[in-house]
């Protein structure tokens, strides 16, 4: 039997940049190394939508030495990380148990395999496609190669698109990455009603307090469906040019979805923010341990248990 030995930080955030490039972030965004050492060990890793208290209390007991998060734990700039603040109580826990924290957000959001992917394969959809057509950009094949932290631009490897929707090898799990922007669309395997469609997409996502919503009337019939995990209401448009019956997406704000709605003829499935990103946790999971393990080095992996959706009662109106 073949034993490998256990990763270090560097080695995940190797593996990680590979597959979700820090150029590929928005310029705004805080992606990468947020609290430890590179070079401590990693032979656990867990795997959250957001770096809250909890959370990381989560990853000291389960015994992670890597907390990898979509979400940064700091999207503004701060002058002190005082355990007074929830920040500040999350670095102080991390730092005293030596736990890492590791971002991948707007970066893993454009990326192919990435959150919209792992969004429209939990929604059971067939011949996934970018929701846009960005000219391909591969991901560098020297990101995160040694320094564990700088992306690359150039150097870019082959990759591959799976004929099932899929994106690389081992239905885009093991495979190399393509930016693909934000948003995928693809084809349910049959029409069905409107109301269906969403009791599909209950069984598909966690549950959360606000459960699922939508414009639209319950018996229109729907086949061909538009995902961004997190908040995509801007891309309304851009599923109507696709041929969308539906929209699945986040965050939905009153104004911008009567407008939304006014102007165009696609229905808005609004979910919770978490609830729509979740489903790539263990996609990122398995794609870390598979890209580790082609470096012939091994990690455990496991995705947070804990519901991070901010909403805990709803009250149905009558």
């Amino acid at each position: 039997m073949v034993t490998f030995p256990s990763a270090t930080v560097r080695d995940c955030v190797a593996v990680l940049e590979r597959f979700f490039p820090p150029s590929w972030a928005e310029s705004w965004d805080a992606v990468g190394l947020a609290v430890g050492d590179l070079d401590a060990p990693a032979s656990a890793v867990l795997f959250a939508v957001d770096p809250t208290p909890e959370v990381a209390a989560e990853a000291v007991t389960a015994g992670a030495q890597l907390l990898v998060t979509h979400h940064p734990l700091f999207l503004r700039g701060v002058h002190g990380v005082a355990e007074t603040g929830p920040g500040g109580r999350v670095v102080a826990t991390l730092i005293r148990a030596g736990v890492a924290l590791y971002t991948v957000h707007t970066n893993a959001d454009v990326a192919a395999p990435g959150v919209s992917d792992a969004l429209a394969d939990a929604l059971g959809l067939r011949d996934v496609a970018p929701l846009s057509a960005p000219a391909p950009l591969s991901a560098p094949a020297n990101v995160g190669a040694d320094e564990g932290g700088a992306g690359a631009d150039e150097g870019g490897a082959g990759s591959s698109a799976g004929d099932e929707g899929g994106v690389g090898d081992e239905g885009g799990v093991g495979g190399a990455s393509v930016c693909w922007g934000l948003g995928r669309i693809g084809d349910l395997p049959a029409a069905e009603s409107l109301e269906r469609f969403c009791a599909r997409v209950v069984r598909a996502l966690p549950a959360t307090a606000g459960g699922v919503r939508a414009t639209g009337t319950a018996d229109r019939l729907v086949r061909r469906i538009a995902v961004c995990g997190g908040s995509g209401g801007e891309l309304v448009a851009a599923a109507e040019a696709a041929g969308a019956d539906v929209l699945v997406t986040a965050d939905g704000r009153h104004h911008h979805v009567l407008d939304a709605v006014g102007a165009h003829g696609v229905v808005v499935v609004d979910v919770a923010h978490w609830a729509s990103e979740w489903p790539w946790l263990s996609q990122a999971a398995t794609r870390l341990h598979t890209g580790l393990r082609a470096r012939g080095r091994t990690v455990s992996t496991s995705v947070s248990a804990i519901v991070t959706d901010p909403w805990r009662v709803h009250v149905p109106s009558r």
